[in-house]
């Protein structure tokens, strides 16, 4: 028997939840709870193997309810399952984090719920369909993230990189341009081989000669 506890500040949203799972011959509901620290307090009281937390809940809310029950070692065995309206990335990412096995929207079948319910009891993971599913959004970096490219963004051809190709090159080529010219932007003369020294024989010859009295 899969012994679940519901904690969700709607009483209809729990009343749902709970006819739903009644049905079943292999689930029971053991409480309810209207937020945070009350499911905190009877989940050490019933020790369930299933805690279907909402997200936003007054006095605790469902992210820190579950990072206290992840963080307690008596509650060890109960799985907590994320139930909520959002399916936001950052919701998410956080719930995960602070230690939720699993996390599904409200939206979800009901077949899709029940089945959840007994894959998180066997300890397995699991996110709603609709998360799984969803596409992600087209950037110019979605090939690095696992997305597509948005068209005309293609790797090595966004428009920033192509600028900075182009100034990157536009720099060498006046450093190259620059090279050959002198301080004050003249060209500079090139010198043929042996010029330096037939300069400095000139000079020689120059102070050899006889003086006029």
């Amino acid at each position: 028997m899969i012994r679940v506890l519901l904690v969700d500040d709607q009483p209809l949203i729990r009343s749902g939840f709970r006819a739903l799972l009644d049905i079943e011959d292999d689930i029971e509901v053991v409480a309810e709870a209207a937020d945070g620290s009350e499911g905190l307090a009877l989940a050490r009281q019933h020790l369930p193997d299933i805690a279907l937390i909402d997200i936003q809940m007054p006095v605790v809310d469902g992210i820190e309810a579950t990072r206290r029950i992840a963080a307690d070692p008596a509650l060890a065995g109960v799985h907590v399952v994320i139930l909520t309206n959002y399916g936001l990335d950052e919701y998410v990412f956080t719930a995960l984090r602070a230690g939720a096995a699993g996390f599904l929207v409200k939206d979800i079948e009901p077949e899709d719920f029940l089945h959840s319910i007994r894959v998180a009891a066997r300890g397995d993971a699991l996110l709603a369909p609709s998360i799984t599913h969803k596409p992600r959004p087209s950037t110019p970096w979605g090939a690095a993230r696992g997305g597509n490219p948005a068209p005309g963004h293609q790797t090595g051809q966004h428009p920033v990189r192509r600028r900075r190709r182009r100034e990157g090159r536009r720099r060498r080529r006046y450093r190259g341009e620059a090279g050959a010219r002198g301080g004050n932007g003249q060209r500079r003369r090139e010198r043929q081989p042996g010029q330096r020294k037939r300069k400095r024989e000139r000079r020689q010859r120059q102070l050899r000669r006889p003086q006029p009295g």
